[in-house]
């Protein structure tokens, strides 16, 4: 209701992890006071995942999907699934280019979208050692 829509086209599980709920409408912070990440290890993907099946078949969502999977919990996904994801959404670009769960997922009829297909300027250096996929010469 708040989204003025009938339906959603596309619903994902954002991390595939349940953080500590700081409540609706807030942007609250998911560390713990020891600044931790304050994890909820009392809810199981699956049933993150049976719920937002619910959603598709009450027909408020159209398709559903995941984003931050890799291999392992992608097919761990699939095993459980009743209604496979239609997407996995991960970081991938020229300097991080996750070959093999890219055409995992696309022999498993997941279509890719790319996280951050450019690269993020100030991770390409930390992680990669390397300018931004824009000022790249090879690139450009």
């Amino acid at each position: 209701e708040k989204l003025q829509l009938d339906y959603l086209d596309l619903y994902l599980v954002h991390f595939p992890i349940a953080t500590r709920h700081t409540g609706v409408g807030t942007t609250g912070s998911a560390l713990g006071d020891d600044g931790i990440l304050d994890i909820d290890t009392h809810i199981p993907l699956e049933s993150t995942w049976h719920d937002m099946e619910k959603l598709v078949s009450m027909g408020l969502v159209r398709s559903i999907g995941i984003s931050n999977y890799d291999i392992f919990l992608a097919r761990d996904c699939l095993a459980y699934a009743k209604v496979k994801p239609a997407v996995n959404q991960f970081e991938t670009h020229p300097y991080f280019q996750r070959e093999s769960l890219v055409k995992f997922c696309q022999k498993h009829g997941i279509v890719v979208t790319a996280h951050t297909p450019l690269g993020g300027a100030a991770s390409n250096n930390e992680y990669f050692g390397t300018v931004s996929c824009l000022d790249d010469p090879v690139l450009k």
